[in-house]
């Protein structure tokens, strides 16, 4: 169990007898811990005793909640042993129209009211709020809880809560304020939670990360003109203590359009995350991953020829690598051309050459799925979450080598290892080894 109140509130509700007493509680919530929820209920449909236990852990860690769901929960909860027993919670309303205020305030009002109901949570994620524009609903008002981590996509309703979030001191992993662009109130700030450890959130609100903050786990989103100068900004706070870092770019149009957002060097010199390596001066970093996203409908027309640009000052970026990111041992990346490029296969290949070379801790590159990417329709949207796994690998003298186009030969080369799973939020997740401020090594 995770607290104390939660072990006497399950064995006062289970009581004793039967030769289950034998075996602890705490011991029967722990095995029930790898069930799945539907083997939980059936499990609680074998005895009384049993039951109990299996309920108690079939509302602990609730998944993700539809709205259509989500009212029934509300209702099943309303007993006060499930209620106290909810540990996590995540509720989505994607799908639903907010279309005026009135329809807002409702579906906020009755968030507010289930979770002034749960005196336990500690884990509170909530999604499909993006579209809100406005909110004055505190989806705190009344509640007993203290949480350790929440999620939520809506920066309006986090805005509305944030007088009672921010007395949430115990939180370690937050995740909202996700604009880009707009900077929230002067007193909306990470310092508020002096325990806080994973942050995902938008470039505005990371610029004010201040000095003494304890996150080792970063998700910065920011747009493609500005990622450069931001984590030049965030390294010099949080540079001798990041040992995960993600960014989400928004790039906004392809190199030939000539857009505003563009700069004015070439497409793969401005693009690749060697660039971002390169404004980093982190030397415990140990995982970074990069996801770019372009707007709804935008079509990609990339080319083999309009990537392999190398400029002249990449030759410096080994030695500069070696200094600013010492222990840089996984790369992921998941380019915004992901299953739209032309010749993706040697396009890849390439990315591995300049990643190994120039990069010389790393160990372990990521980007999409080559097979599966290459049977995309061009021009569709981005694929499933597929990647293809790359590992470096020492070559022993006499042995073949996988030619290099563009670097000078060394004793390395690289092979595939095709990884189907998704890496979801691998860069919250991954274990530290508190003892050496490292993350385990392998790949994610």
């Amino acid at each position: 169990m995770d607290s104390e109140q939660g072990s006497v509130t399950l064995a006062v509700a289970v009581g004793t007898g039967s030769y289950y007493e034998d075996l602890p509680v705490e011991m029967w919530d722990a095995i029930l811990s790898h069930l799945s929820r539907a083997d939980l209920v059936s499990m609680a449909r074998t005895c009384k005793y049993l039951g109990t236990v299996a309920e108690h852990r079939f509302y602990r860690d609730v998944p993700w909640l539809s709205h259509a769901t989500f009212l029934g929960w509300t209702c099943a909860v309303m007993r006060p042993w499930r209620a106290n027993a909810v540990r996590s919670l995540a509720v989505s309303f994607e799908g639903l129209s907010f279309s005026s205020t009135a329809a807002v305030s409702g579906e906020l009002f009755r968030l507010r009211g289930a979770l002034s109901s749960l005196p336990g949570l500690e884990e509170l994620m909530v999604s499909g709020l993006s579209d809100v524009e406005a909110s004055t609903q505190d989806i705190f008002g009344g509640c007993l809880f203290s949480l350790r981590k929440f999620f939520c996509d809506g920066d309006a309703v986090v805005l509305a809560s944030w007088p009672s979030l921010r007395t949430h001191i115990t939180l370690e992993e937050f995740g909202g304020f996700f604009d880009i662009l707009h900077l929230p109130p002067v007193d909306v700030r990470p310092d508020a939670f002096p325990h806080l450890r994973v942050l995902d959130t938008g470039a505005p609100f990371a610029r004010r990360i201040g000095m003494g903050s304890r996150i080792t786990h970063l998700s910065v989103h920011v747009a493609r003109t500005t990622a450069c100068c931001v984590l030049k900004q965030i390294a010099k706070t949080l540079g001798h203590q990041l040992v995960v870092l993600r960014v989400v770019r928004t790039i906004q149009a392809p190199h030939s359009t000539g857009r505003a957002d563009l700069e004015q060097a070439p497409f793969w010199e401005s693009d690749s995350p060697i660039v971002l390596c390169r404004a980093l001066r982190a030397p415990v970093l140990r995982y970074m991953e990069v996801r770019d996203k372009a707007p709804p409908g935008t079509k990609w027309t990339v080319d083999f020829d309009t990537l392999r640009v190398i400029p002249a000052f990449w030759y410096d970026c080994s030695k500069q690598a070696t200094e600013r990111t010492p222990l840089l041992s996984t790369l992921a990346w998941r380019p915004v051309w992901a299953c739209q490029a032309r010749l993706l296969a040697p396009i890849v290949h390439d990315h591995m050459q300049d990643f190994f070379y120039l990069l010389p801790s790393l160990k372990f590159a990521v980007l999409p799925l080559v097979a599966s990417a290459q049977n995309a329709a061009f021009g569709q949207a981005e694929d499933s979450e597929s990647w293809t796994l790359w590992e470096k690998v020492r070559v022993e003298e006499g042995t073949s080598r996988q030619p290099v186009d563009w670097w000078p030969q060394q004793d390395i080369t690289f092979e595939q290892i095709d990884c189907p799973a998704p890496l979801g939020n691998t860069w919250a997740t991954l274990v530290i080894d508190t003892s050496a401020g490292r993350v385990r090594d392998g790949p994610p």
